[in-house]
């Protein structure tokens, strides 16, 4: 019979995924030492299982065996947790949680402390700190088209410069920022509206057509050289479900403009008028409660 005179279990390392889709997986070192019944360290290989419970001896919720294990003076090291099955996060969301290790002719059980506990909170809640970027969405295209800016309502919304975003949390900050090339009449403005409403300070209280979140440039000559528009608003009031957010033109007098998006209003390329990029992000950022 073979018998355990120590074991150990040490947090080496906690690799956390970072897909919403399932719960992070994680892995730590266990080490310990066998010995048979005079004493003697072991220098062979045996079979180990190590397995968790909630209670000391109780029923185990989670396993894992561990074949051809080499004994060196006794000693060896396990890496739990990596599978199969694999260790996650969830498996550890209990009020206490025992660790057994089952060898040939016997078992022993140590409850798990402190430290491998910290590797059970899901990221978001465990290491976002105040103003730590959380993810961000983007959007690119080189896509020309022309949209219509009237004296009225919310204009025209320019479509291929959307951004999808789901934030982790509601109520985080997201930071939105386009830079539009185009061209258009100077007298225009831009929108930015969240899931088809607009965003608070995207324009002012009355809505008044002269009022946006930006302004477009003074510029004449409509048939060369684009101008880079900067769209930039923060949503502080965002919901923990996919977000649309896009960003509309509209006049700001009595005349109806159009906006040619990466390109000029009269050519759509050619040397000396130019053809252009655009681009968005949305960057969630964390805020505590």
């Amino acid at each position: 019979m073979l018998r355990m005179t120590l074991a150990a279990l040490v947090v080496a390392a906690a690799s956390v995924a970072t897909s919403d889709a399932q719960a992070a997986p994680l892995a730590f070192h266990h080490t310990g030492r066998l010995a048979d019944t005079l004493g003697v360290p072991l220098n062979q290989d045996v079979t180990l299982t190590v397995s968790l419970s909630t209670t000391e001896g109780g029923a185990a919720f989670w396993s894992q065996e561990f074949q051809d294990v080499p004994l060196q003076d006794g000693y060896f090291g396990l890496e739990v947790g990596a599978g199969p099955p694999a260790l996650t996060t969830e498996d550890l969301d209990h009020s206490e949680v025992w660790l057994t290790t089952a060898f040939p002719g016997g078992s022993t059980s140590h409850r798990l402390l402190a430290v491998p506990y910290a590797a059970r909170a899901e990221v978001a809640n465990s290491l976002q700190g105040e103003g730590a970027v959380v993810q961000m969405a983007t959007v690119q295209t080189r896509t020309q088209g022309t949209y219509t800016a009237p004296p009225s309502g919310l204009g025209s919304a320019i479509t291929p410069m959307d951004i999808v975003i789901t934030p982790r949390k509601a109520g985080n900050k997201v930071l939105l920022e386009w830079t539009l090339n185009g061209e258009i009449h100077q007298d225009a403005v831009f929108l930015v509206t969240g899931n088809g409403s607009l965003l608070p300070l995207a324009t002012n209280a009355s809505n008044n057509r002269w009022a946006g979140t930006s302004a477009t440039d003074y510029d004449q000559n409509e048939s060369s050289t684009p101008t880079a528009y900067t769209v930039t608003i923060v949503d502080e009031n965002s919901l923990d479900t996919a977000s649309t957010y896009q960003v509309f033109v509209r006049s700001s007098s009595s005349g109806t403009y159009t906006f040619a998006l990466n390109r000029a209003l009269a050519n759509t390329g050619a040397d000396a008028v130019e053809a252009t990029l655009s681009v968005g992000t949305a960057t969630e950022i964390w805020q505590n409660p």
